[in-house]
C-alpha cells in the first residue's frame, strides 16, 4: 500500500523541476535534487506535521520547504498526497491549487 501519491500536477511540478535542473546543471546535480526531493516525501511520510499549516490557500494543506522548493500536500486517509511543488520564488495563490485530481 503506498503511503503517498503525487496528484498529476504535483508530478507535472517534479518532471519539469528535475528537466531544468538535468539542462541546467547536469546529471550529478540531477541525482542529488531528485534524491533530496523523494527523501523530503519520505520524511515527511513518517512526520506529516513537521510542514507549516497553509489552511490559507486550502484548509488541511501543508508547505514544507525543500532546497529552492516547497512541497504542498494533505493528509488523506493516512496517505500524505503532494498536491504540488513550487519554487519558493513563485507567487502562491488559491488558483494554483484549482482542478487538482483528488
Amino acid at each position: 500500500m503506498p503511503r503517498y501519491r503525487l496528484t498529476t500536477r504535483a508530478e507535472q511540478d517534479y518532471r519539469e523541476i528535475l528537466a531544468f535542473t538535468l539542462n541546467t546543471w547536469g546529471v550529478e546535480q540531477f541525482d542529488t535534487y531528485a534524491s533530496l526531493i523523494d527523501n523530503a516525501i519520505e520524511q515527511l511520510v513518517k512526520m506529516p506535521r513537521l510542514g507549516i499549516r497553509r489552511d490559507d490557500i486550502c484548509p488541511g494543506y501543508y508547505r514544507y520547504r525543500i532546497g529552492k522548493h516547497y512541497i504542498f500536500y494533505r493528509i488523506n486517509a493516512q496517505i500524505l498526497e503532494v498536491v504540488r511543488i513550487l519554487h519558493v520564488k513563485r507567487n502562491v495563490s488559491q488558483d494554483l491549487f484549482k482542478d487538482l485530481d483528488d
